[in-house]
């Protein structure tokens, strides 16, 4: 490198030594004092790639310098801290002229700056982080004042973090192709990220708009190929970093769901999420407590054959819930996952439950409430109100009030229920642990079936009356005794069922994948 720090340390002399006699009507003396400049800006990320990409300037020799239409190679000396660093030419530099200047400057280097064109292989480290480009555009800079010229990135940084979904066990040997990008400027239409860590790609791009509805973001494991597009178009800005969770799950086709907006370095945060997916099909994939309340006023709205799947856990604080009207004859998957901050007030206006009723071909399965509070005007109950159609692997924990009845899981029972448990605090006149009535009516041949239910708490009865031909299996597990006698009872009535129950740590069950 040409630069030495004899002529940094005389150039900072001379600009110390420089008085206002020879700063008339802002001008210096022609060719006295050489532009030595300082550069930073350049944001840190996750990579230890000693480059430009992770706020590295150890990587670069040289950048170019522009003053008015004249551009010059300007060298780079990072050994102090190569965060920042100092630009400088010995042998042919611009000079001071006035005591403010207008400069620009750019890498890689060149006499014009270079169009962004990236490329397609990103793959190892290196090439990663060859692709940056970066410039310091227009800024003004003062004689004796510290010059610095503020870098940034012209590229658009995309960040693709995978996690395991449905009937995914590993993501051992998974690739990310980035895929539909604009080709403007000989630009690739495909790029393959490098993966920079367990399960983490980052791919640097031309600014663009990715449109909404197409594929984005692709992921080949075991030869099978999941798709990812985004549920609405979104333009990736220059100096951005754009992070996407995607799920790999049995569903190949899926709409990305958020997007982490932040600087090139980790900072502040903007995040923009679907709510829900509707495939168009009658099929609901929910992604937040927002996107779950839309779906449940379009059951109560009359859609009551709408499938719903919950893709994580939804917290519902601070949703105003009201109980799903109706009888629902969809399916309703948990997924194992859990919906906590559900608070339910029908005081003056019904029953509470999370829906008024399940049909004959209704489905609830592998759901999980937690710390619930309910208040019903004369009938609580956790799950539903009454049950034509089937709960299977459903628990409710939390507090239950009513003026006359409260059931753990269900007041009116004709249908089926299947390995759930309730426990908690119940609270009216008459309180039961699972249901109120159980019934076996000529309507629902193979209704009027509970097996495998427990409760705890302070309910003394599981069930209070039954019809002739009904069968109840519910069972109390008493505040000292151990959940795991419950679990074994009722995975072994969840031999067809994706979903079993595991110990927590808190002592009660939770859903697992089995």
């Amino acid at each position: 490198m040409k630069y030495t720090a004899l002529l940094c340390a005389m150039a900072a002399i001379g600009l110390a030594a420089c008085t206002q006699d020879e700063l008339t009507d802002g001008t210096l003396p022609e060719g006295k004092y050489p532009l030595v400049i300082n550069a930073t800006g350049l944001q840190t990320a996750t990579l230890d790639t000693r480059a430009t990409v992770d706020g590295n300037w150890d990587g670069v020799n040289s950048v170019a310098v522009q003053v008015g239409d004249e551009v010059k190679e300007y060298f780079v000396d990072a050994t102090t801290d190569p965060t920042k660093a100092t630009l400088s030419n010995d042998a042919d530099p611009f000079y001071w002229e006035a005591k403010t200047m207008t400069v620009s400057a750019w890498w890689p280097y060149g006499k014009t700056m270079p169009d962004v064109v990236v490329d397609a292989d990103q793959s190892s480290k290196e090439n990663f982080a060859d692709n940056d480009f970066i410039s310091a555009e227009n800024q003004t800079v003062n004689f004796g004042d510290n010059p610095t010229l503020v870098f940034s990135h012209r590229t658009a940084r995309v960040t693709v973090y995978l996690q395991v979904g449905n009937n995914i066990t590993s993501l051992k040997d998974a690739t990310v192709s980035l895929v539909g990008l604009t080709t403007e400027g000989g630009n690739p239409a495909t790029i393959t990220p490098c993966n920079s860590d367990e399960n983490t790609f980052e791919a640097l791009l031309r600014p663009q708009t990715i449109s909404a509805n197409v594929p984005f973001i692709q992921v080949v494991l075991d030869g099978e190929t999941y798709s990812y597009g985004l549920a609405k178009d979104i333009t990736l800005e220059a100096n951005y970093r754009y992070a996407y969770t995607v799920t790999v799950s049995e569903q190949k086709n899926l709409v990305l769901t958020s997007c982490t907006i932040s600087e090139w370095k980790d900072g502040e945060r903007v995040e923009t999420v679907t709510n829900y997916i509707d495939d168009g099909q009658g099929n609901y994939t929910i992604y937040t407590g927002a996107g779950l309340k839309a779906v449940a006023d379009l059951i109560s709205e009359g859609d009551y054959d709408i499938n719903v799947k919950l893709d994580r856990d939804i917290d519902l604080t601070g949703v105003d819930w009201k109980t799903i009207k109706g009888y629902y004859r969809g399916t309703f998957d948990g997924q194992g996952h859990r919906i906590t901050g559900l608070s339910i007030n029908m005081e003056g206006e019904g029953f509470a439950s999370l829906f008024s009723g399940i049909g004959e071909n209704g489905t609830v399965k592998n759901l999980q409430l937690e710390n619930v509070d309910y208040t019903g005007t004369d009938k609580s109950c956790g799950i539903a109100t009454n049950n034509l159609g089937t709960i299977t692997a459903c628990s409710v924990t939390g507090t239950l009030t009513a003026s006359d009845y409260v059931a753990g899981i269900v007041y009116d029972n004709i249908g089926t229920i299947t390995a759930c448990w309730f426990n908690g605090t119940l609270s009216a006149s008459s309180s039961y642990g699972i249901v109120r009535n159980n019934s076996k009516l000529s309507a629902v041949p193979n209704g009027g079936v509970i097996s495998a239910c427990y409760w705890g708490g302070n309910a003394e009865m599981g069930v209070d009356t039954q019809t002739s031909g009904a069968t109840t299996e519910a069972t109390k597990v008493n505040d000292d005794e151990s959940w795991q006698s419950a679990i074994d009872g009722m995975n072994a009535a969840l031999s067809d069922n994706d979903y079993e129950w595991a110990l927590g740590t808190d002592g009660q069950p939770v859903l697992k994948k089995k």
